[in-house]
């Protein structure tokens, strides 16, 4: 059933009210990505996220080229197309708009960086240069890349960009392999287990990053687990490693700061997950 209006927005109108009583876009930022993290309800976040949309999209029209307000837009865009779905138009429309601001942030960090088709040693040079403080950019421009490739996985040429992508999750590795709880690793998890060991895919080197960004969270990152689950479980046709990953996330409490929403999207999954394991596997 439909939450009322009022109980969908009153986190926003929080957030907006705090914005303004800090008067920098910079706390906004921090503000509005705090708010988002740590909603324990996938539907609010499905109905209220748009009326986020507008503010930030508000904020970037009177300073277009603020990074953070960027790199906020980019991973709440990107976060809103994983959450309503990789194959839906909408999800392919959020996801285009992630990528578009966190590039346009590199544009104003980089402007050798601002050509979509560098080679990729001209490429992997200039990405070597970036330094510690620009891991949450590097960060966002990975994921909301990784998300454009993942909504439109029949245009070739986006999909052949992945070892740039892969690049820059490795060079936040070598900054700061910490950074959001170890995501990084997922997504390089995630990526060497596209393929089975014996057409080139790399599974135990996906198996070590898996393990080790559920070890950066401390077991509370939830979403890794159903990953490595989903991803290397199913390769290597392990069911009781599958079985036990998804029941672990479903047996969590979801709450974690900064990590609340996403845990429970993690939930979510394993039961689907775990739905179709017979399906899958075999009885």
């Amino acid at each position: 059933m439909p939450r009322p209006v009022r109980l969908i927005l009153q986190p926003v109108l929080f957030l907006l009210l705090s914005a303004c009583a800090s008067l920098t876009t910079g706390h906004f930022a921090d503000k509005i990505s705090d708010g988002i993290v740590n909603l324990d309800d996938l539907d609010v976040f499905r109905q209220g996220a748009p009326a986020y949309f507008i503010m930030i999209e508000g904020f970037i029209e009177n300073d277009p080229n603020d990074i953070d307000l960027l790199i906020t837009a980019a991973r709440l865009y990107n976060s809103y197309a994983a959450v309503v779905g990789d194959d839906t138009a909408m999800g392919k429309y959020m996801a285009h708009k992630a990528y578009g601001h966190v590039f346009k942030a590199v544009c104003v960090r980089d402007k050798r960086l601002c050509y979509e088709k560098l080679d990729f040693t001209r490429f992997t040079n200039l990405v070597s240069e970036m330094d510690r403080d620009d891991v949450p950019l590097i960060y966002a421009w990975a994921t909301a890349w990784s998300g454009l490739i993942e909504t439109h996985r029949s245009d070739w040429s986006l999909v052949a960009e992945l070892p740039k992508v892969k690049a820059l999750f490795e060079r936040i590795l070598a900054l700061d392999e910490r950074y959001d709880s170890g995501q990084a690793h997922l997504y390089l998890a995630v990526i060497e287990s596209q393929l089975p060991a014996a057409l080139g895919g790399r599974p135990e080197d996906a198996r070590r990053h898996f393990e080790r960004a559920i070890e950066l969270s401390a077991g509370r990152n939830l979403i890794a687990k159903v990953e490595y689950a989903r991803h290397y479980a199913r390769l290597v046709f392990d069911r009781e490693l599958h079985d036990r990953l998804l029941q672990e996330v479903i047996n969590e409490k979801p709450q974690e700061k900064g990590l609340t929403l996403s845990n429970v999207y993690a939930q979510q999954q394993a039961h689907a997950l775990l739905d179709t394991s017979d399906e899958y596997f075999g009885e």
